[in-house]
């Protein structure tokens, strides 16, 4: 019974001139649309970047699925640059934390290793380094990972620690390969919960 979902993702393109950025405009869900959270997004004194949180597909993939889950959740949705650094993002972590109580679910949106050639047993080795470091929560190693939303992660490895969500549980990790002639890169995934 969630009522707001705040989900993590990586700026891809650096698109922003803003480190990290929420927004105030809704998403679409399924069959409707997913309202912000304006007030939590407005306490967390960030830049709003509605342009780039439009083309940003990290956060607008999982919309429909929240819409679906949490009919009722209003969502804040957060996007971070490469370049924000350790200690920024263990704050922002524990900005997020002050920001949940126990009907918020935070979600960090985020693949894992690219690789390029595509290699499936390598995205799998350079995937098992990440879930040890997850499952660990060994923050100060993240920026070492073959990952993409290194900041994004280490905020959140430190909201779950702050949250006392240190039961870690793995649903799934794979990696896959692009079809043939659309791009010559494997890429993995890994799902994880995380419960107090």
């Amino acid at each position: 019974n969630f009522d707001k979902v705040i989900v993590f993702g990586p700026d891809h393109t650096s698109r922003s001139e803003f480190k990290v950025t929420t927004s105030d405009q809704n998403f679409i869900g399924y069959s409707k649309f997913v309202e912000v959270d304006a007030e939590t997004a407005k306490s967390l004194k960030i830049p709003f970047d509605n342009e780039l949180h439009r083309y940003e597909w990290s956060i607008a993939d999982v919309v429909p699925f929240i819409s679906q889950r949490f009919p009722h959740a209003k969502i804040v949705p957060v996007l971070f640059r490469w370049n924000l650094n350790y200690d920024e993002s263990i704050k922002f972590g524990e900005l997020i934390a002050k920001n949940m109580d126990d009907k918020t679910l935070l979600v960090a949106s985020i693949d894992f290793a690219h690789i390029m050639p595509a290699n499936e047993e390598f995205n799998n080795i350079e995937d098992g380094k990440s879930l040890d470091v997850l499952s660990s929560f060994r923050k100060e190693d993240v920026n070492a990972l073959a990952a993409e939303g290194k900041p994004a992660l280490i905020a959140f490895l430190r909201a779950m620690e702050i949250k006392g969500a240190k039961n870690v549980h793995l649903l799934n990790i794979s990696a896959q390969s692009y079809p043939k002639g659309k791009s010559n890169q494997s890429v993995g995934y890994i799902s994880l919960i995380y419960a107090k």
